[in-house]
């Protein structure tokens, strides 16, 4: 009996790892989130003044100036415990049975995180639309072997217009979206282990376990700017997937994926420093208000120091953790890079072991 568990517990570890080096994405996020934006604590909604308007606030593409676009823009992600965590399997090379559920015992109850994906773009005044394909995946194994396996895959697809009002104080934007996901949410076990077997007689396969879903989704945005002043003042406000995305079953195989709840989300922003060198900008949100989560979760701040439309510097506090990026902006050569922290506990600051610190990179390359 023990022979054979331990085998079952082998195989287990194997699955867990291979299954999620398929594409995922995070469910819990109410938009496609941005490299710069998460530099800023993910407070962007009164900000959307780059391409990231598309999935934050389609208002801020009435302020875009000049057309941008971008083809090859790479992004990478990988959390802090799954660095440490492939660091030590490859410092320990060839392991047996014994190394590797030592492995999982030390790693037990950490989030894990890996993932790439890609955001082309064009956008000009008024108007403009992206692809985003994000493929995360995320785990957390536990000591009696029990692995919480979030595989998912998802596309959005914005074509999104705005236009100014009112002395351009006013901005008002909609996008109209396709939506596509497909994955796995399971806690996968010794006890069901025999799914993944193809010598088993079991009634369950993994295929059983899939969830799939494609639907068309509307977000909606505002920005007011009251009064022409240097510090240019701004309230904004998106809802997206307004009155919820209904989602019809995408694969043959599985069940049909849950519909993608509305989300209101508002924000203030203002330029204590602003000259023809250099700003300053300052960003508060609060997002997901109608949905059912903790304030703690809801709550988000940014800071961004420009010099030269060259560099970008941020800095803020997202679900209580403090957040950091840079940007870098040539011709040719566009680097993002961001550092954020994820807390999937009910309170932020509950279990600090659901607390995923990650890094996030995005390269555009050419165009």
């Amino acid at each position: 009996m023990d022979l054979r568990f331990l085998k079952r517990s082998r195989v287990l570890l194997l699955f867990s790892f291979l299954v999620n080096s398929t594409p995922s994405f995070s469910v819990d996020d109410w938009t496609a989130y941005g490299v710069r934006p998460l530099a800023m604590g993910n407070a962007f909604v009164a900000v959307a003044d780059d391409f990231n308007a598309l999935y934050y606030n389609p208002a801020g593409l009435a302020r875009i100036k000049e057309w941008q676009m971008e083809i090859v823009n790479p992004r990478f992600d990988l959390s802090t415990n799954t660095y440490f965590l492939a660091k030590t399997i490859k410092s320990k090379g060839k392991m047996n049975l014994s190394d590797e559920l030592n492995t999982i015992d030390d790693d037990a109850g950490k989030p894990n995180y890996v993932g790439v994906g890609i955001t082309p773009y064009f956008i000009a005044p008024g108007w403009g639309f992206g692809i985003n394909s994000n493929n995360f995946a995320s785990f957390i194994a536990h000591k009696n072997v029990d692995v919480e396996l979030n595989a998912n895959a998802k596309l959005i697809v914005p074509i999104s217009k705005a236009a100014n009002f009112f002395s351009n104080r006013l901005s008002l934007g909609v996008t109209v979206k396709a939506e596509a996901i497909a994955g796995i949410d399971r806690d996968v076990s010794v006890n069901n282990i025999s799914i993944i077997s193809k010598n088993t007689n079991s009634n369950q396969k993994i295929d059983d376990f899939i969830t799939s879903g494609k639907g068309i989704g509307v977000d909606l945005g505002l920005l007011f700017t009251p009064s022409d002043t240097p510090m240019e003042p701004t309230f904004g406000m998106s809802i997206t997937d307004v009155g919820g995305t209904k989602l019809t079953k995408l694969l043959k195989k599985g069940e049909p994926a849950d519909d993608i709840p509305p989300s209101v989300n508002t924000g203030i922003s203002f330029k204590p420093i602003k000259t023809e060198r250099q700003y300053l900008l300052v960003a508060i949100d609060t997002q997901m208000i109608n949905q059912d989560e903790h304030f703690s979760h809801k709550l988000s701040f940014g800071l961004e120091y420009g010099v030269l439309k060259v560099i970008k510097v941020q800095a803020g506090l997202l679900d209580g953790y403090p957040t950091a990026g840079f940007q870098l902006d040539l011709t040719l050569l566009k680097i993002r890079l961001a550092t954020y922290a994820v807390d999937r506990s009910d309170l932020v600051g509950l279990e600090k072991n659901l607390a995923d610190r990650r890094v996030s990179l995005q390269i555009k390359i050419l165009i």
